[in-house]
Order: structure tokens, then sequence, then C-alpha cells
């Protein structure tokens, strides 16, 4: 997915935190927010060190069933961005939207 974001002019990832569900398994939360990779290093070991700047809070729609993505690792859904404080929007759009 990274890999993927850094081939493009404007470097946007989506991030959404996981939550902890009884029984022990992850969720994700409803929200998550668009970043801009402003800063970026490989690892020895393949792993990337990011920095992330905030472009825009988002709200998931839905999720992909079946997405070859695990949740841990990147979902495929629908998204509407949400409002910044007082109003504004981001200007983003997202593709399904």
């Amino acid at each position: 997915m990274l890999e993927d974001a850094l081939k493009t002019p404007q470097r946007l990832i989506g991030m959404v935190q996981t939550c902890a569900m009884p029984g022990g398994s992850d969720a994700l939360h409803s929200i998550g927010c668009a970043g801009r990779v402003t800063q970026f290093s490989e690892t020895e070991d393949g792993r990337y060190l990011i920095t992330l700047t905030g472009i825009s809070r988002y709200r998931i729609l839905n999720e992909v069933e079946g997405s070859p993505l695990s949740p841990l690792h990147g979902v495929l859904g629908r998204v509407r961005p949400r409002p910044r404080p007082g109003g504004e929007r981001s200007g983003l759009t997202g593709r399904g939207s």
C-alpha cells in the first residue's frame, strides 16, 4: 500500500486505528484520517519508517467484502470526508464517492 502511494504525486494514504473487541478480536474504528507521506525511509529489514501530515478525517461507510487485504494490513472500502470544525471541507474527494 505504501509503495503504491509513493508512486503518486499526492502520496496520500488512509490510516484507521484498530480497537479491541470482546473475545480478543480486533475491529476498525469508524473514523480514519487521510495523510500525506512527508518523509520516509526503509530499514535494512524492509520495513518503512514514515511521517504523515494529516489532511482530512473520514468516516468509513462500508468495507469491501472479500478484500485480499487483511484488516491489519489494509482495507478497501468507501469513505466520506468529515467536515472540519466550523463546517469547512477539506476539498479531498475519494474514489467511489
